[in-house]
């Protein structure tokens, strides 16, 4: 997966990454569209997540898991990516969605209004 540059004034680059992340809720509507309960009432546990992912999930402890949510922790390398082995389409996930997030920063009133072509009305 590319490593998108957020520059949403950019509507190609807006665009695009817009498509990639439909492509990517598409893939995982089922678990998107999970409620707990749904766990429970529809065994989804058993139905929809795969095998290899109940069974590193099974494995993880609580900090693990923590580890694994906290996107913006990068470092590839990490002991507890490793050690519990996880199975590479939940790290593509990880990593799909760190690089898809819009970024979470602010933006004053006029910037929004240069992003979007609005003219700033005149001081007076």
């Amino acid at each position: 997966m590319p490593n998108f540059e957020h520059n949403m004034s950019d509507s190609e680059a807006t665009t695009e990454l817009m498509q990639k992340c439909l492509q990517l809720i598409k893939k995982y509507q089922w678990l998107a569209d999970s409620f707990v309960i749904d766990f429970f009432s529809q065994n989804i546990w058993e139905t929809k997540v795969p095998e290899s992912w109940r069974s590193a999930l099974d494995r993880a402890k609580p900090s693990d898991l923590a580890k694994l949510l906290d996107y913006d922790e990068v470092d590839a390398d990490d002991e507890v990516l490793k050690s519990l082995s996880w199975p590479q389409e939940i790290l593509d996930l990880r990593t799909s969605v760190r690089l898809l997030g819009i970024p979470r920063k602010p933006i004053s009133k006029g910037q929004l209004q240069t992003i979007l072509g609005i003219e700033k009305p005149s001081a007076r």
